[in-house]
């Protein structure tokens, strides 16, 4: 006899899927990157790599703070955190911190604070980086088209000031190679392979160091699995 139940579902945990793309994305970046082809989508397809991974990593951040914390809010992870587990469903019920309100790298330090542990310095790293890998992908979901100076220009010969990510970027990850020697480095130069790969690196060096202070053994344990698979893929 075939039981009836009153309620089937599944929940789809996405900060896997988000990183395993990110990198999956990168890598294809770099393959278009190191091979000689005239195809005629060859830029649109590098384009579209390029970009897809960076919105897929700030999207690994956000999805893998929001599974952390409905875990938290819904399931009791031994005797010891019944109590701690249940404000926070209440606050989660209350939209803290679950609503837009408060930034992705925010929901971390409040995992942190509420578990009892020592919260990232935000002025340093691997806070900092994760930091411009969500205002990267921020910059390119709300784009604005900015005058910027062509690259190589000395200082006295530029009209126009650099954009703010180029002063946080460059220097960190090669530049993108199928560009004029003379294009701007925001956005042309940028966004390449290079910074594709730079921004889902960094947004696991943040989850890996996440999972170190996270007191929660067998949810810490996850989290750094799902970081390695991502980069694994790369």
């Amino acid at each position: 006899m075939v039981q009836k139940h009153e309620f089937a579902g599944i929940a789809a945990l996405f900060s896997g899927d988000f990183g395993r793309i990110a990198s999956f994305f990168a890598k294809n970046a770099q393959k278009i990157e190191d091979e000689s082809s005239d195809s005629p989508d060859r830029f649109l397809a590098h384009q579209a790599y390029v970009t897809g991974s960076i919105i897929a990593s700030a999207a690994f951040l956000e999805s893998l703070s929001n599974d952390v914390l409905t875990e938290l809010s819904e399931t009791e992870s031994g005797r010891t955190w019944a109590e701690r587990n249940q404000v926070f469903s209440r606050l989660w019920a209350l939209g803290i911190p679950r609503t837009a309100a408060y930034s992705i790298l925010q929901k971390y330090q409040v995992t942190l604070i509420l578990t009892g542990r020592e919260p990232f310095n935000a002025g340093r790293n691997p806070y900092q980086d994760a930091q411009t890998v969500v205002a990267l992908r921020n910059e390119l979901i709300h784009y604005e088209p900015k005058l910027q100076p062509l690259d190589g220009l000395s200082p006295a010969e530029k009209l126009y000031p650099v954009h703010k990510l180029v002063t946080k970027l460059k220097g960190k990850f090669p530049l993108n190679p199928m560009c004029a020697p003379s294009a701007p480095v925001w956005p042309f130069k940028l966004l390449g392979a290079g910074c594709a790969k730079w921004a889902i690196l960094r947004a696991v060096a943040f989850v890996d160091a996440f999972a170190e202070r996270f007191p929660i053994r067998h949810i810490s344990r996850k989290i750094s699995d799902i970081a390695s698979d991502a980069k694994k893929l790369l």
